[in-house]
């Protein structure tokens, strides 16, 4: 295993399609403390769907495709995610050899091709450069949140309290996230309303189906909640502000990332769940229910003694620089 003595630069592959992924690796770069970040994005490659992944390092040799844009200057370290962010990485670290190769969730491929790697608990994935979260990395920091809410805070000063930030998904393979789900949850808000004088900041997500948020704000019709489409608009994300300035966050469970973001706030996180979900999802929040930092979303506000996820990135950076 080879590092270098300075991490000055750093290159952070994956799936262009993924922001999801992309802020992983940001965060983690970030929470390193790396003076030059540079993202490559990988963009799709619809032949290699019919190719084994290990056999995929057979193409990349053409530079072209999936290496596009990437240059011969090697970078001190590489954080790879997803499924070509990571065979991308590995083909990268064998190519530059001294530079430090970091991936982000399980690659599906030998290990050993990485020098660590930082995979969610609920992946189960045990072997000595194997470093485990209870979530996924992020940049949430108190700083980001507390700096974002205050730009944004004027622009939402009508809202009452209890503010209520919800975080919608959208379905994905093995999550049945329906419109019906999207029906409820919007009663349930409309309740909310109702029974608490509670306002909303609304999030969609991009793979959030139209006739979903149609369905969605026929039933918060009269509401006070302000919506924020990445679809459509074309203001500057409020995101972070979202999560500082809320009181209580509602998050559907369709993805992982999101609601890690949503607990590492320390503040109550309730989870609006489906029937179905794959059994790493189904395992993913039951860690959390038990250690504390999540309960069910049933249509009413609770308060308990939260447990945070805020320390997971900074713990991570700070393993991998005593390994550097």
């Amino acid at each position: 295993m080879t590092s270098p003595k300075n991490i000055d630069s750093c290159w952070l592959l994956f799936d262009a399609e993924k922001k999801g992924s992309e802020n992983q690796c940001r965060g983690l770069a970030e929470a390193l403390g790396v003076k030059k970040i540079i993202s490559k994005p990988i963009p799709k490659a619809p032949f290699l769907r019919f190719i084994p992944r290990q056999f995929w390092f057979l193409f990349l040799r053409f530079e072209k495709g999936l290496l596009k844009g990437i240059s011969t200057e090697k970078p001190d370290l590489i954080i790879s995610s997803g499924t070509r962010g990571s065979v991308v990485g590995a083909f990268l670290k064998k190519k530059f050899q001294n530079t430090f190769l970091v991936n982000i969730l399980n690659p599906r491929l030998y290990h050993g091709l990485f020098d660590l790697i930082i995979a969610p608990e609920h992946d189960r994935l045990k072997f000595p450069n194997v470093l485990t979260v209870l979530g996924s990395i992020h940049f949430i920091t108190p700083e980001r949140l507390e700096k974002e809410a205050a730009l944004f805070k004027a622009s939402y000063k009508a809202l009452n309290s209890p503010i209520v930030t919800v975080l919608i998904g959208g379905p994905s393979k093995g999550i049945s996230l329906t419109k019906d789900h999207f029906v409820t949850l919007g009663r349930q808000i409309a309740h909310l309303h109702r029974a608490r004088q509670a306002s909303f900041l609304v999030s969609f997500s991009r793979r959030t189906p139209e006739n979903f948020k149609e369905a969605f704000i026929k039933e918060t019709k009269g509401v006070p909640l302000e919506i924020y489409d990445p679809a459509y608009s074309t203001k500057p994300n409020p995101y972070f502000a979202y999560l500082g300035l809320a009181d209580h966050i509602i998050v559907t469970a369709d993805s992982i990332s999101m609601v890690a973001e949503a607990c590492s706030t320390g503040k109550p996180v309730h989870i609006s769940s489906v029937q179905k979900m794959p059994k790493k999802f189904r395992y993913f929040h039951r860690l959390l229910e038990k250690k504390g930092a999540t309960k069910p979303f049933l249509g009413s506000l609770e308060k308990w003694n939260v447990v945070s996820l805020q320390g997971d990135t900074e713990r991570i950076a700070q393993e991998i620089k005593e390994r550097l």
